[in-house]
């Protein structure tokens, strides 16, 4: 038997629905519209979502998102060449992880790192080597020179970076910029820049 919707500060059924569409995103995942309804009673005016469901319809347009974004950040990471048996090594996860997250079967903690490691693909490399702290560095800092790069070569500047590790304890990065042109056919000037040695602190 079905229950009548009544407002919930007068007990009046005389109300009119409106339906308002909307649409869910999470990270790495589609759009998923939405359909709301929103209530509002003609007898004091109240405005809202009488039946509670607003929630579970955003809940659910969710978990779609959700579950598309795993599919689309697995499929983007197999595409730059991770092996999904990498990854799990790597990470130190259990055999099968990555086939049960396809399944849709993974937690809070499992989805946060899944959209870590499709952000910075290179924390495999960081996590292969056992986070050690000089090799997590040298790799933090040979893919913000990499992104550095593009941006410059989008500014219509050309670019050349080096990292090289002087010892255990040294990094040395050079970026070199050249002349090139901006996006007005201005010619830009000629810089020439090197990075700081750094030198892990001791202790």
């Amino acid at each position: 038997m079905s229950t009548k919707t009544c407002c919930p500060v007068c007990c009046s059924s005389e109300l009119t629905v409106e339906v308002k569409k909307g649409s869910v995103r999470v990270p790495f995942g589609p759009l998923v519209d939405v359909d709301k309804q929103i209530f509002t009673c003609q007898i004091c005016g109240e405005v809202g979502d009488f039946t509670g469901q607003n929630d579970h319809l955003v809940d659910k347009a969710t978990a779609i998102s959700i579950n598309h974004s795993v599919e689309d950040m697995l499929t983007f990471l197999a595409n730059n060449g991770v092996k999904m048996s990498y990854l799990e090594r790597s990470l130190e996860l259990p055999v099968r992880t990555v086939s049960r997250w396809k399944q849709g079967k993974l937690s809070a903690s499992a989805l946060a790192l899944l959209r870590c490691v499709s952000t910075y693909p290179w924390l495999l490399e960081v996590a292969d080597e056992g986070f050690k702290a000089e090799a997590s560095k040298a790799h933090l800092v040979r893919n913000a020179c990499a992104s550095a790069g593009d941006y410059f070569k989008a500014c219509g500047i050309n670019v050349s970076a080096s990292v090289a590790t002087a010892s255990d304890r040294e990094t040395n990065v050079t970026i070199n910029l050249s002349k090139g042109f901006d996006a007005r056919g201005v010619e830009t000037t000629n810089v020439g820049h090197i990075f700081p040695t750094y030198s892990k602190v001791a202790g």
